[in-house]
């Protein structure tokens, strides 16, 4: 049981970091989009697919984030 609980603490963890990892990239994409003056976009759809192939979708829909 100990060892199957430090299996999952690890995925846990590892799952964690690389969820942080891509927030924090994506918002470095969209503080690049803001520099080059591109028009904001509010939320963007990412599709991996198994051959590697990265395809991104930006939607420029109104934000219901409140300042």
């Amino acid at each position: 049981m100990i060892i199957c609980w430090i299996v999952l603490f690890i995925s846990h963890t590892t799952s964690f970091s690389l969820e942080n990892e891509l927030y924090q990239n994506i918002s470095r994409l969209h503080e690049e989009f803001l520099e080059q003056v591109q028009e904001k976009w509010t939320n963007l759809t990412y599709i991996l697919e198994n051959t590697g192939k990265l395809k991104i979708n930006y939607g420029y829909g109104i934000s219901t984030q409140s300042s």
